[in-house]
Formats: structure tokens, C-alpha cells, sequence
């Protein structure tokens, strides 16, 4: 069977403008057209074309090679780069410019504010095009890594007695660094006022502490080399000592700023990252968070925190997605990590359905015999019953923990033919009930209404897809850019990515392109 050979060589009549190479249906043109719909005086760049100087590049193309490279999980600076050298789409959405590597990353540390509000030009963009009801909303977040080492998260806790400072990370580096000096200064000025017998006990401490940096003899014999050797081990402990000063300093300034801040940690590479703790273990990172519409799954805001959990997150989500929206939802739907009361509470003043489990409710387990369920509560004597019919009253209230505390009478819980079963304290049982238990039983039997229920299954299928989106296919695993502008900023162009992606599955590039130019 013969076989078909290509020839570099071969002579061909090419088109006469990259725009033949792009067909009209390509994906590229619905991006192009995305970007030109933009608001730049909204955002916070400005279109300034008559402006004197040194000409820079256009900036909305800029922000197309970011939204596009990013659409296919090209994010770095230098590669997107490469693409419009090589890259026939990013050829022709740049108009054949091809801007270095530092351009592109300059353009985008410098406008990460206005990146960050990319997002919500797009989800009202969605609206006008019907794509977005705003009736139902699915709040969910994810841990992201940082661009930092979390070797580099130092702690320091205020409370901490000095006793125990060796624990500690700050007390326990100013340690050794300062260990390391006193053995420095000692050795230096013998070296300075006696000569080789100091610097031979220099070089014997510098090579037991640093093998790496062991020095060598240039010369084997004579008094020129072991001169020669004697300044090379004054300068070596020179420099050994500026370093040890320059990182004690750096150190110090840790530890003030931890003190200053009231921070429990805080990272030296980016300090607004904290320690998230996920499937793959403890990193330095953020935290995620998303919005997502019922009808089509597109995200309506989109946030960044340095906070290990959700609990803190769900009102002021909420308040983000309905000011992009210009409306309140009707419903508001999470997972039990939402579950914080007073979060839940805010949401429910507002007249918003909200549908989130409980953490009891999540754990989907049989309650025990005796568990704090089977207490009947009377409310007009303030006291527990339990199933033996005695009383448990109420002893204090705990305003830190929010929460009241009952005890029943200990000598009649010994006598009890349930005592070793319901409790084993010698004090008696205890049981505690939140100050706001009411609205939590009222939100708990709003989550069990069968309309919930369809709500809260449905969530999975809606929230979930946009962070399997990135992390597998785009294969975004952490973020680029520091700070927590960088990282919103990084945040907004992804998840405007997915929100086009989702817009060509629904009404093709070409329903798209005419959508949004009408």
C-alpha cells in the first residue's frame, strides 16, 4: 500500500490575511468578540489612543491573549508568548502582534483590579442574554494553593508561654541563629588578633557546620598558600555573620508583624495566603469561593479568602451575587460546612429560602438512645426532660460559646437504671442548646421539605462542575500570581472562561458572536 509523504518545500498560494486562516465558526472569534463587549472604563483601564509617548500595546488585546490563554489553561506569561509566535488562534487574536513575556505579566500585575471585575461583566452579560434567572443559588468554595511554600508559614501564637518557646518557629530559629553567632564572633576575633591558629579553629567550625561550603587549600605547601587560606577564612566568617544578622532581622520583623496583627501565621513568601488543609495534606493556600446560577450552571460572583473553612462565607456570598444580579434570590442552597447560624440568619432576614444542612443532619446517622434529640425541651419552665422523666435545668448561660447549658440532679441520675448508659459523670447529665436553637430547628425542617430536598440534590451536579472544569481539565492546580488582589484577579479570569465555555455549548460561537454583538 503506498503512503502519502508532506513536502516543506512545495509551492503554495497562501490566503491574503490571517483572518482567512481563522474559520467563522472557530471558538477564537467568540472570545474576540467577548473581550470587545467588555466595559474598560468600568473595569478601571482606560482606552487612551491618541496618547503621546512611547506606544504601548492595545489593552484589549491584552485581555484577550489572558481570557484565551486561560480558556485552555495556558496562563503563564512566557507560554502565552510562544502561542502568538506559533499558535495560529493567538496569531490572529492578537492581530499578528506578538508582545514579550515581562509585557504580559507587567499588564497583568498591574490591572488586577480590573481583572477582577471581568467576572461580573460577563455574568451580566449572561443575564441580558437570559442565561442567568437568579432565582436559585448555589454557593460552594475549594482550597487552591498558593504561590508559596508552606515551609515558609511561620507561627507564633501571643498566649504562648516562653517556657515552650522551643515549639515555637520564630523563638526557635532566633535560637539557633543566635547560637550560630556566638560561635562566629568568638573564632573571628581570634583570627583578627592572633592569625592562623584562630583561623584554623575558624575553619575547623565552618567545615563541622557547613560541609557544603568546606574550603579548599589552593596550594598543598608554603606560607603564601596558607595565607592565602587565612583570608579566605576571614572573609567566609564575614559573610557567615552579615547573613545570620540580615535573617535574624527578617525574622524579627516576622514575629513583630505576627504580634502586631494578632495573626496566628502568617507566610514570608505571601502573607495573605494561609494553611489550608485538603486530600493531599496541609499546603499554603486560599480559599475558593463560587456562586452558581440553577439554569444553565454559570457562575454569577466569584471570591477569594484566606480562611481554611466556609463557615464565615455563606451571607457575604450571597450579598456579592445579588448585587451583581440587581436582585435578591429566592433561594440560596450549600453544604453543611456553610452551616454557622449567625451566617444562616443574615440570609434568612432578607426573606431568601435558605436550604443547608446541619452538621447532625449531614452526618446522616441514627441518633442513640439518649442522645440530646430524645430531650424533650418545655419552654415555659426553661428545662430539659429526659426519657426517664426527670428534669434537667437550666445552670448557666455561656455567652462566648452561645449556647445554654442543663444539668440534671446528680444524685438522682446515679439512681437512675440508665446511669453508665446516658452518662457516666458523677456530676450529673448535661445537655446544651444553642441561644438561636429555634431557628436552627426551623431551618432544619425547611431543609427536610421534599422541594429542598430536590434543591440540595441538584447542587452537586451545579457547583461542582466548574471546579472539576479547572482542576482537570485546565489542569490549574494553584494559583500564579500573590496577594490576595492577584489571586481574586487570577480567580475572576477562570471562572469568566468557564461562563464563555458554557455560553458556546449552549448557543454555539455563532448564536454567541450575534447574542453579544446585538
Amino acid at each position: 500500500m503506498a503512503y502519502r509523504y508532506g513536502d516543506r518545500r512545495q509551492n503554495m498560494l497562501l490566503p491574503q490575511s490571517i483572518d482567512e486562516y481563522v474559520p467563522q465558526d472557530a471558538p477564537v472569534r467568540a472570545y474576540d468578540v467577548f473581550v470587545d463587549s467588555l466595559d474598560f472604563e468600568q473595569l478601571g483601564i482606560r482606552i487612551e489612543p491618541d496618547k503621546v509617548g512611547c506606544p504601548q500595546y492595545d489593552p484589549k488585546t491584552m485581555l484577550k491573549l489572558l481570557v484565551y490563554g486561560y480558556s485552555y489553561g495556558i496562563r503563564s506569561s512566557r507560554k502565552l508568548e510562544r502561542e502568538t509566535h506559533y499558535n495560529l488562534s493567538f496569531i490572529w487574536l492578537a492581530g499578528g502582534i506578538k508582545p514579550d513575556h515581562k509585557t504580559i505579566a507587567e499588564f497583568r500585575r498591574n490591572n488586577e483590579a480590573a481583572l477582577a471585575n471581568v467576572l461580573k461583566q460577563c455574568a451580566r452579560l449572561c443575564i441580558e442574554l437570559g442565561l442567568i434567572e437568579g432565582n436559585t443559588l448555589f454557593i460552594d468554595g475549594t482550597r487552591m494553593r498558593a504561590n508559596a511554600s508552606i515551609n515558609n508559614s511561620w507561627t507564633c501564637p501571643t498566649d504562648k508561654p516562653l517556657g515552650r518557646r522551643a515549639r515555637d518557629k520564630c523563638f526557635k530559629h532566633l535560637e539557633k541563629i543566635d547560637n550560630r553567632i556566638a560561635e562566629i564572633l568568638p573564632a573571628r576575633r581570634t583570627s583578627l588578633w592572633v592569625g592562623g591558629s584562630g583561623c584554623e579553629q575558624a575553619d575547623y567550625s565552618l567545615r563541622s557546620l557547613q560541609p557544603s561550603q568546606t574550603l579548599r587549600r589552593s596550594r598543598h605547601y608554603g606560607v603564601a598558600g596558607e595565607k592565602e587560606r587565612d583570608n579566605s577564612s576571614l572573609v567566609k566568617m564575614g559573610k557567615n555573620l552579615a547573613d545570620n544578622k540580615k535573617l535574624r532581622v527578617k525574622v524579627l520583623g516576622i514575629l513583630n508583624k505576627l504580634n502586631a496583627e494578632g495573626r496566628k501565621s502568617i507566610n514570608s513568601t505571601d502573607p495573605d495566603c494561609t494553611k489550608i488543609h485538603g486530600r493531599q495534606g496541609s499546603h499554603a493556600g486560599f480559599n475558593a469561593q463560587t456562586v452558581v446560577d440553577e439554569k444553565h450552571g454559570l457562575i454569577v460572583s466569584s471570591d477569594v479568602v484566606n480562611e481554611n473553612n466556609d463557615l464565615h462565607q455563606f451571607s457575604e456570598q450571597v450579598e456579592q451575587a445579588s448585587e451583581t444580579l440587581g436582585k435578591k434570590p429566592r433561594t440560596a442552597c450549600a453544604d453543611s460546612g456553610y452551616s454557622d447560624i449567625n451566617e444562616l440568619e443574615k440570609v434568612d432576614r432578607q426573606d431568601i429560602k435558605v436550604v443547608v444542612p446541619s452538621a447532625r443532619q449531614a452526618a446522616e446517622k441514627e441518633p442513640a438512645p439518649f442522645d440530646r434529640c430524645n430531650f424533650k425541651y418545655d419552654h415555659d419552665s426553661d428545662s430539659y426532660i429526659c426519657p426517664a422523666g426527670k428534669i434537667l435545668k437550666c445552670r448557666r448561660t455561656n455567652i462566648d460559646r452561645r449556647r445554654k447549658e442543663y444539668l440534671a440532679d446528680a444524685a438522682v441520675c446515679k439512681k437512675c437504671v440508665n446511669f453508665g448508659l446516658c452518662t457516666n459523670s458523677h456530676s450529673g447529665r448535661k445537655v446544651t442548646r444553642l441561644l438561636k436553637e429555634e431557628l436552627v430547628q426551623k431551618l432544619e425542617k425547611q431543609y427536610e421539605q421534599p422541594e429542598s430536598q430536590k434543591i440540595y440534590n441538584l447542587r452537586k451536579q451545579k457547583v461542582e462542575l466548574p471546579f472539576g472544569h479547572i482542576k482537570h481539565n485546565l489542569k490549574v492546580d494553584g494559583f500564579l500570581l500573590r496577594g490576595l488582589d492577584g489571586v481574586k484577579a487570577e480567580m475572576s479570569i477562570l471562572w469568566s472562561c468557564f461562563n464563555i465555555v458554557r455560553m458556546i455549548s449552549i448557543l454555539g460561537v455563532s448564536g454567541l458572536i450575534a447574542g453579544l454583538a446585538g
